[in-house]
C-alpha cells in the first residue's frame, strides 16, 4: 500500500500527459493542437513555483522563481500557439518559440515532391541531436523544411502526407 501511494503522483502525471493532442476533423479541414489544459497546467505550475519561491528562504528559491517564470511566461504561451491546419488544398503550420513563431503555409499545388529527412546537429554540451523534417521541393524551385519536432507536428505529418498523396492520385 505504501509503495502505491508513493507512485500516485507519478501515475497522475502520466495520465495527464497521455493524449495531450487534440484533433478536430470536420471532413474538409483538420485542426491539430495541444489540448487546452496543457498550457493552462503549465501556466498554473509556473505561478505556483513563483509563489513557492517567494515564500521560502532556501537555496532553491531563485531556481523556483526563474523556473516558474520560464513555465508561465514562455512554455505555456508556446504550447498554446502551436497548431496545424490541413485542408484538401494545403496546410498551415504554426510552431516555435513564443515571439519567434515559425509559420509554414503551403498549397499542395505548389509542391513538386516531399521527402522525410533527419538533420544531425551539435547540441548543448557537444551532444549530437537529430531532428526530423519534411522537406518540400516546390514546383517553382526552392525548398521548405518543416520540422516534425513535437506531438502536434507528428500528428499533422500523417494528414499532410495522406492528403498530398490523395491529391496526386486524383490528378490535382
Amino acid at each position: 500500500m505504501h509503495r502505491v501511494m508513493r507512485r500516485g503522483p507519478l501515475i497522475l502525471l502520466l495520465v495527464l500527459l497521455a493524449g495531450c493532442v487534440s484533433r478536430i476533423d470536420d471532413g474538409t479541414e483538420v485542426h491539430i493542437r495541444y489540448e487546452y489544459w496543457m498550457p493552462l497546467l503549465q501556466f498554473a505550475g509556473g505561478i505556483a513555483a513563483i509563489v513557492a519561491g517567494l515564500a521560502i528562504t532556501w537555496r532553491i528559491r531563485w531556481g523556483l522563481i526563474l523556473g516558474g517564470l520560464f513555465c508561465a511566461g514562455w512554455l505555456a504561451p508556446t504550447t498554446a500557439l502551436t497548431g496545424a491546419w490541413v485542408t484538401a488544398d494545403g496546410f498551415i503550420i504554426r510552431n516555435g518559440t513564443w515571439g519567434m513563431t515559425a509559420t509554414a503555409d503551403l498549397s499542395f499545388d505548389d509542391i513538386a515532391s516531399v521527402r522525410e529527412i533527419t538533420k544531425k546537429s551539435l547540441g548543448s554540451r557537444a551532444q549530437i541531436t537529430y531532428t526530423a523534417y519534411l522537406r518540400f521541393q516546390l514546383a517553382g524551385g526552392g525548398t521548405v523544411d518543416v520540422p516534425v519536432a513535437n506531438d502536434v507536428l507528428r500528428e499533422a505529418k500523417k494528414d499532410i502526407l495522406q492528403r498530398l498523396a490523395a491529391r496526386r492520385q486524383a490528378g490535382g
